[in-house]
This record gives structure tokens, sequence and C-alpha cells, in this order.
């Protein structure tokens, strides 16, 4: 009888161990991983065959990446063209998606400022997150004057911001995937050179305008990084933020600063409804002047992708996009084909393009 308890007494014990084993598996698996100590930069050596899935938030980020990655790299959009990132709300849909991200790549300074929560807890959950703001030192960033002690976000439209945040985010690219390191540093200097063309061609347009008519006024005050690269005076009628509206003593302001100046054209955003810009150029004819809408600019979103970006296969990704450059350069040429303004490259062309001609073509009005 004695035997027959002892031999039931260890058989409960054993039972209990392994459910008890079994619990603490199950706990470790449902535990959350820890946050990198460096979490911009974390090493995970992939293995040359399995791409890395990046996520990116804006479409200038997403452009990037796509230049960078090559055939090593899945590129997941968040936004796409003409969506303003200021006012972007992560749908289930996108949770997933930042879920299943390798790497989550976004711009930082609260220009995503809905998403920043989910930013966070993507972070603390161990998830390569990488902001390309910690590219810009501090001696090239902008003061945000909407936000004290905050920055500007708008680092990429100044060519010399976005040359820093190509290189670090290369960085951040070899860092995961050290394998192939030899063909992110080939992409990213073939980029580099793209970057560097661009600056020089456009600082040549740029330069037929005189310094005294290079007011630019845009929707909202995204230029700062652009006027201080080509010196231009920078007026925008939201701040830099478009979650704020613009009030009518703002649209009063700016319409009599516009007559007091001269200016001629007025530019719209693709991002940003036109309704503002129209009612600031109904209060300077109210006053008497004569201002046009020179245009649409492109400030927080590249614009709709080409058939020929849209189409490409993976393998022919850094073929298509290194001609981005130099097809955008002949269409400036020729007038043939306006610039890819899906791409960066383009859509910084397109830009200076509009506000050039704008302000060139009124100039012999007055």
């Amino acid at each position: 009888m004695n035997s027959a308890k002892r031999s039931l007494s260890c058989a409960c014990f054993a039972l209990l161990l392994l459910l008890f084993s079994f619990a603490q598996a199950d706990d470790a698996r449902n535990q959350p991983q820890k946050l990198s100590a460096t979490p911009h930069a974390a090493s995970h050596a992939k293995p040359s065959k399995s791409k890395i899935t990046v996520l990116t938030t804006t479409t200038m980020i997403t452009d990037l990446v796509k230049q960078l990655g090559g055939q090593h790299v899945t590129v997941n959009g968040l936004m796409a063209p003409g969506v303003d990132p200021h006012l972007y709300k992560a749908s289930a849909r996108d949770v997933n998606k930042f879920q299943q991200a390798d790497m989550i790549i976004y711009n930082g300074w609260h220009l995503e400022g809905k998403l920043t929560e989910l930013l966070a807890n993507m972070q603390r959950s161990g998830k390569t997150v990488v902001a390309i703001v910690d590219a810009i030192p501090p001696k090239d960033r902008i003061d945000s004057v909407d936000y004290p002690g905050n920055y500007d976000p708008h680092i990429w439209l100044s060519i010399d911001n976005w040359m820093a945040v190509t290189r670090f985010v290369s960085d951040q690219l070899i860092a995961y995937d050290t394998v192939n390191e030899a063909e992110y540093v080939r992409l990213r200097d073939r980029y580099l050179g793209e970057l560097n063309q661009l600056k020089i061609r456009i600082q040549q347009q740029i330069d037929t305008l005189p310094i005294e008519k290079r007011i630019l006024v845009t929707a909202h005050d995204a230029f700062q990084y652009f006027g201080r690269a080509h010196q231009f005076q920078v007026v925008g009628l939201q701040g830099i933020n478009t979650a704020s509206e613009a009030s009518i003593k703002d649209v009063q302001r700016l319409a009599d600063f516009i007559v007091a100046q001269n200016i001629p054209a007025i530019f719209i955003e693709s991002a940003i409804p036109v309704r503002n810009i129209k009612a600031l150029q109904a209060a300077v004819h109210a006053r008497g002047g004569a201002v046009k809408i020179g245009g649409e600019l492109y400030a927080d979103s590249l614009g709709q992708p080409t058939a020929t970006d849209i189409n490409h296969n993976d393998n022919d990704n850094s073929n298509n996009n290194s001609n981005n450059a130099n097809k955008a350069n002949k269409a400036n040429e020729t007038n043939a084909t306006p610039p890819d303004v899906g791409t960066y490259v383009g859509m910084y062309l397109h830009n200076v393009n509009t506000i050039v001609q704008a302000l060139s073509m009124q100039l012999s009005m007055h």
C-alpha cells in the first residue's frame, strides 16, 4: 500500500514538473523583446539570400531606401503620394506592417506626429527603428518657430541634408545586413553622385533669378532648408505643422506683405488643399495687387511615379533609379518630358523649374 502511494506521489510530482516547464516556455515566448542598446544600428547579419523588409513612412524615405537597398531590400512605403505626413494616422493594417518589418525608417522631429506612440512601442519591443533626422548635425538644424525647443523636420528640402541622410541610411542597412556591404556601398556612392549632379544643375538655374526676387510664398512653412541653401526668403501661409489652420489675420498679414514686396507669384503644395492659397490670392487682389498661382510644389510628399518606375522589378531597381537624374536633366533641357516627381531627384528638379520659371516669367510683366 505504501509502495503504491509512493508511486502515485512520484507520478503526480512528475506531472506537475512537466506542466510547470510548459508554462515557463509559454511565458518566455510571450515576453517582449528587450530594447536594443543601439536602436539605430543593430547588426543582425542576415544571410545573403534573405531580403530585409523595411517599412518607410514618407514617400521621400521610400524612394531613398529603394535607391540604396537594390535587390537586397523589400521596401514597404506607408504613405502614398500626396499624403500629408503631419496628419497621417495608422490603420489596423498599418500596425501589422510595422510588426512584420525588420527595420522601420521614419523622419522624426514630429513630422509623423500621429505615429509617435506607435513608433515608440515598436522601438521598446526591440524593433530596429531609425529616425533620419539623426543624420543632421546640430549646426545644420533649423529651429522650429511654431514649437520652441524643437527643429524644423523638412530636412529633405536641402540636397546637402539629403546627402547626409543617404550616408546615414546606408550605414543602417550595412549594420543590419553586413553580408551585402559591398553592394550597399556601391549603391550609396552612385546615388551620392546623382545628388551632387542635381545640386550643381539646379543651382545654375537658380542663379538666373536675381537675389531680390527670391521670395518664396507657399502654402505652409516647409521650405526653410531650401531657402537657406539657395538664398530665398521663405514665407509660409501655415506654420511648420499643417495641423494648425491659417487664420484670417494670417491671410491678411501675408497679403499685405505680398503687395508691399510686389511678389508676382505664390505656390500651392501637392499635399495641402488649395483653398488657403486661393484665399490669399483673393486678399491680394482685394488690395489692388496682382499675384498669380505659380504652380504646384512638392514639399511633404513626392508625386505619382511614372509608369516605368511603377512597373520595374527588384532586379532592375538599381539600374532604373541610376538614370533618374540623367532623365530629369534631359527633360529640363528639352522640355520634352517633365521630371519624374515620383523620385527625390525629379521632385527637386520640378520644384526648382516651377519656382524659377514662374518668377522669371512674371518679372517681365512688372
